[in-house]
């Protein structure tokens, strides 16, 4: 088991968890610390500590830079860096997004932890907001806001981030259930850690961790979503979600699609040891995140690092996989299960396509 789950599963976390209280002092001025990780973002960064910068004011705030083993030495103004707490980190060797906030968060100082990407911007407003919804609550554990995707346009005058989509967001429940389960697993939950800030002391006492890989937020998103009991939801946008072409949320390919099947995989893992009638409700919404991947390969709706061949098979086989860990005990054939639950599907026409590859590997 992933040493992420493990730390979970030793908590004895989602339904059964006791619920802590949190004798912190009310702060009139929490020390914020943003970590940042980023890799070959040499021209980005500088945008996105430009927006700190802005958003900072009054407020305390370090950041925490983990450079995860970029090309070249990041070359940061000296305006920039005069304006800032800065303190930077650069991995021996590659160690992904997720160990690189971990690193990030063991070298902080802060009362509250905020996760930025390194291509990213934050409002002005993004510190000021975080700070006047804590300070008259001691005993928070998290901070959830909204956020924006931002498409950059460029014009005859340079380039203009222009704003596209406010992003919906609901308020984590803060304890598991089925309900919960079955809708995070269908997507309605935006999954990313940069849109939740974390009260450090609870983030320690509960050894929150990310798992190795792309998509590590899933697991680290359901973890918190499901323990932190006192969250403070703020219905705002304070960050942008810059769309950078070739970023790791703009592409796809057999990676991807692994490591993400891979969260799926343990999300349901852990959700079965507290309630283990829950598997069944979650074949829909997998099998709509399998349509939905296919459905992407084929309207190439993103840009696509491997083979259409290569990606269709990479789903297969993890449908292979998620079936043989939980669904075979429904008692039902994996082709008949896909004939079952595809009408039921947001995507009909992909599960049946997936039904006929399997087919062909089956015979």
């Amino acid at each position: 088991m992933p040493e992420f789950l493990i730390a979970i599963e030793n908590m004895s976390i989602l339904g059964h968890l006791i619920e802590s209280h949190y004798s912190l002092k009310a702060m009139q001025s929490p020390l914020f610390s943003v970590v940042i990780p980023t890799i070959n973002r040499i021209e980005e960064i500088q945008d996105t500590l430009k927006s700190l910068c802005q958003a900072k004011k009054n407020h305390h705030v370090e950041i925490i830079l983990v450079d995860d083993c970029s090309g070249n030495d990041l070359a940061l103004s000296s305006e920039l860096v005069s304006n800032i707490t800065l303190n930077y980190i650069k991995n021996p060797s590659r160690q992904g997004p997720g160990n690189s906030r971990d690193i990030g968060v063991r070298a902080s100082a802060g009362d509250v932890i905020c996760f930025v990407d390194s291509d990213d911007l934050v409002e002005i407003n993004y510190f000021d907001v975080l700070a006047a919804n804590i300070s008259n609550r001691p005993n928070y554990t998290s901070i959830q806001f909204g956020s924006r995707d931002l498409v950059k346009n460029h014009s005859r005058d340079g380039q203009e981030y222009i704003s596209s989509t406010v992003r919906k967001s609901e308020p984590i429940p803060g304890f598991f259930s089925r309900q919960y389960l079955v809708s995070f697993l269908s997507g309605n939950f935006p999954c990313e850690c940069w849109q939740i800030a974390v009260n450090k002391k609870f983030y320690i006492q509960n050894e929150f961790c990310f798992p190795e890989g792309i998509h590590e937020d899933i697991e680290y998103w359901f973890a918190i979503s499901t323990m932190s009991r006192g969250n403070v939801f703020i219905d705002l946008p304070l960050y942008n979600k810059v769309r950078t072409n070739g970023s790791i949320v703009n592409t796809l390919s057999c990676r991807h699609i692994d490591y993400y099947f891979r969260a799926l995989n343990n999300v349901i893992s852990l959700s079965a040891k507290v309630d283990p009638e829950v598997v069944e409700l979650t074949i829909l919404p997998v099998l709509n995140v399998a349509g939905s991947r296919l459905r992407r390969i084929k309207s190439r709706s993103v840009e696509l690092i491997d083979s259409s061949f290569l990606m269709e098979e990479a789903i297969c086989q993890n449908i292979k996989a998620l079936y043989f860990n939980h669904f075979a005990s429904c008692g039902i054939d994996l082709l008949e299960l896909l004939a079952s639950y595809g009408p039921k599907t947001r995507f009909q026409e992909e599960i049946l396509f997936l039904s006929k590859i399997i087919l062909k590997y089956t015979i």
